[in-house]
């Protein structure tokens, strides 16, 4: 099955029903511009996708049935305005690819740290300023990028991650001390 492409023209702020008659077809949903601030409740017949990415300008939230997703295994929700993510009850079993690059999070979302097969994870441009403990826990991580941040420290149970080779962590708070102690652990190199 593939991937459905909607394209949002720059000022469009409603969702063009038409796009949407059969997403049963598809494996994942692709959508791109516009100026909508949320995306609407009926895309709730799309509980079956396994790769979604939004990257709308505007958006400022996404509706709960986003979170229900079970078949999940990569989810971008990039260049927005959402500060978070937050939920209680996630259905993403099934996630090994997290994108939430050039939002406004001040944090990774909560339920980040339960993603167990997640394999790589993406936020840079936000402006994250701490990473739980918990990052140690995802024993599957391959890859992390938190470039462009407010990290000024990194926990210590990120060496516990013993599949990790990449680890990008450019343009963020951290001192002269922390870069070196990154140097040393990760063989991280700052400009």
């Amino acid at each position: 099955m593939a991937v459905k492409l909607i394209k949002l023209r720059k000022n469009q702020n409603r969702f063009p029903l038409d796009e949407i008659s059969d997403l049963s077809k598809y494996s994942g949903l692709e959508i791109i511009g516009g100026s909508m601030a949320e995306l609407p409740d009926f895309l709730d017949s799309a509980l079956h996708l396994e790769t979604l990415s939004i990257n709308i300008p505007e958006l400022v939230q996404l509706p709960g049935f986003i979170y229900k997703m079970p078949h999940l295994k990569i989810l971008k929700i990039k260049n927005s305005k959402i500060a978070s993510l937050d939920c209680k009850s996630i259905h993403f079993e099934n996630l090994e690819l997290l994108d939430l690059s050039n939002n406004k999070m001040t944090s990774l979302p909560n339920w980040t740290y339960d993603l167990k097969k997640l394999r790589e994870l993406f936020a840079s441009g936000n402006e994250i300023n701490s990473i739980e403990n918990g990052i140690g826990e995802l024993k599957n991580l391959k890859r992390i990028n938190l470039d462009k941040n407010k990290l000024t420290s990194i926990p210590r149970e990120l060496a516990q991650l013993e599949k990790l080779n990449h680890l990008s962590l450019e343009n963020n708070l951290f001192s002269e001390e922390t870069k070196n102690e990154l140097f040393l652990n990760y063989k991280i190199w700052f400009n």
